[in-house]
Parts: structure tokens; sequence; C-alpha cells
């Protein structure tokens, strides 16, 4: 199953079919994010999680092992960008970002598309609560 979703996310060029792809596989919990894929050229994989916040972020992706990474802009998508499939990967952070997504993302969030960056406001409020949540449950259970 999650071979299956993730050659969805990969391959089909549907923001439609990808978006929900990326919540299928955030909604499988927190062992997903660290699924590795391989690039094409071997030389350097690549977590599921790090893929989630390339599209978020907008940035990139280069050539995986199991197919090229194309995106099928739809007709209300501003200036070439697919901004459904974006706010969609910042909502499967949400479920699945850590300390490091903050991180990686909150520099470069000033520079998103209005809509993006609202949708990241929601996701990053909901990654520190649950983060913060996860180690009061620590102390809880350590006392």
């Amino acid at each position: 199953m999650i071979d299956w979703l993730i050659g969805l996310l990969i391959t089909n060029p549907s923001q439609t079919t990808k978006a929900r792809a990326l919540q299928s596989l955030a909604w499988m919990g927190m062992d997903i994010p660290q699924q590795s894929l391989s690039l094409r050229d071997r030389s350097e994989h690549l977590s599921l999680k790090a893929l989630i916040e390339h599209i978020a972020a907008g940035s990139p992706i280069h050539e995986l092992s199991i197919g090229r990474f194309e995106v099928r802009l739809r007709d209300d998508d501003p200036s070439g960008e697919p901004i459904y499939l974006r706010i969609k990967a910042v909502e499967a952070l949400a479920w699945i970002g850590d300390a490091e997504t903050l991180g990686n993302l909150g520099v470069a969030v000033r520079y998103w598309p209005v809509q993006v960056r609202e949708a990241w406001y929601v996701a990053a409020a909901t990654i520190k609560r649950r983060l913060r949540e996860l180690q009061e449950g620590v102390r809880f259970s350590l006392a």
C-alpha cells in the first residue's frame, strides 16, 4: 500500500491524486516520513518527509528511481505554481512534520504565495502543539 501511494505521489501528474496520496501517507503515522526514496543515480536518498517538504516549498524535485515527478497545473494555478498541491503538502506536514521541518521551511515561508503561507501557519502551530504534547507526555510518564 505504501509503495503504491508513493508511486502515485511521484508518477501521477494530477494534483488531486498527488494530494490524496500525500494525505493518506501522512495519516499512516510517524514512521512513514522516514521511508527512503532513491534518486535516479542512486547516489543519494531522500526521505518521504523531505520530499513532502520540497513539494510544500515549491522546490524542484530531481529524478527519483521510481519515476519522474510531474505536476499538471490546474486552471486556477497562478503563475505556473501548483498551489493546491503545495497546500496539501503543508497540511500533510502538520501530521508528520517535526522540529527539523519547522527549521527547514520556516525561513522561506515569507516568499510563498499567500494561500500556501496561510496553510503553513496553521500547520506550524499544529506541529509545535504536537511536539509540546509529546514532550509533556514523556515528562509525565517519567515522573
